[in-house]
């Protein structure tokens, strides 16, 4: 392990893990983790992960980020995995999983290739085959269109998700309704995937114009029961494989307080006001 980052898991994540705990207590108790059983799923899950916040750079490999609260899944995806290294990203709280061996990146890539769902990383793969056949990886990357098939039915969202998205619990002071959403943080430049998720999921797209002229575009949820109950059901099926999950129990449990009509009630909705506040704090 990196010096650096032997010292950050002795401190930081020491604390971070007692924190979880505290916050966490009898929420993850009855929770069974499903993890990635094999390439079919690996290359499902990579890919939304790198889709979402890796690059490729022809001289140092894959480079993925995290959230430093992350340290521990993303050693255990590093281990998991087989290849590659965990080091904190100077002055950041962030971390990156660095594969720099040449049978790390070639296992990376054909695990990932056919599974890609933005035109814009399938034509940076090709780009970079084309530099890699000079570096000293040399890889094949075949694929050549957008993967469209049923985004429910694949680990991709989950590995996106890991990467770039929220579960959000809003609860109005004018005493409104409880609200769920679950959302990208991060701007697209492939609208295609986005249409794929309001198709699955419902919610909305908007689009933002830069000052260079260049659009791109973001997704959310919107606050209809049927839309986040099935996000709900997705990420029952095909759990996210970072902190990020302990996020979407907590998100979890005031849906079940909804579900049970019980957000009307004072109980209910000061239980969803803890569990916001739960979320924050797991956030920081």
């Amino acid at each position: 392990m990196h010096k650096a980052l032997a010292f950050c898991s002795n401190i930081v994540l020491n604390c971070c893990i007692e924190t979880r705990r505290v916050i966490l207590k009898n929420i993850v108790d009855n929770y069974s983790f499903k993890t990635l059983q094999n390439d079919i799923e690996w290359g499902q899950y990579l890919a939304g992960l790198f889709e979402g916040d890796g690059c490729y750079n022809p001289k140092n490999g894959i480079s993925i980020s995290f959230h430093l609260r992350d340290l521990e899944d993303a050693l255990k995806l590093a281990t998991n995995f087989g290849y590659g290294n965990i080091y904190r990203i100077t002055n950041k709280k962030a971390i990156e999983w660095k594969i720099s061996n040449k049978a790390g990146v070639i296992k990376f890539i054909s695990l990932i290739d056919g599974n890609l769902r933005t035109l814009h990383k399938i034509n940076q793969n090709k780009i970079n085959q084309i530099k890699a056949t000079s570096s000293r990886f040399n890889f094949t990357f075949m694929q050549i269109s957008p993967n469209i098939s049923p985004i429910n039915n694949t680990w991709w969202l989950s590995g996106f998700s890991d990467a770039d998205s929220s579960f959000v619990i809003q609860v109005p002071q004018s005493r409104g309704e409880v609200r769920l959403l679950y959302k990208f943080n991060n701007s697209l430049k492939d609208l295609d995937i986005l249409n794929q998720l309001s198709k699955q999921f419902g919610g909305n797209v908007y689009t933002r114009t830069h000052p260079n002229g260049d659009l791109s575009y973001y997704w959310s949820s919107n606050y209809s029961l049927d839309g986040i109950k099935a996000v709900y059901s997705y990420f029952d099926k095909y759990p996210l494989q970072s902190n990020k999950l302990q996020d979407f129990l907590i998100w979890r449990e005031a849906l079940n307080v909804i579900l049970k009509n019980e957000h009307k009630t004072e109980s209910g909705r000061n239980l969803c006001i803890q569990l916001r506040d739960k979320l924050k704090v797991l956030r920081n």
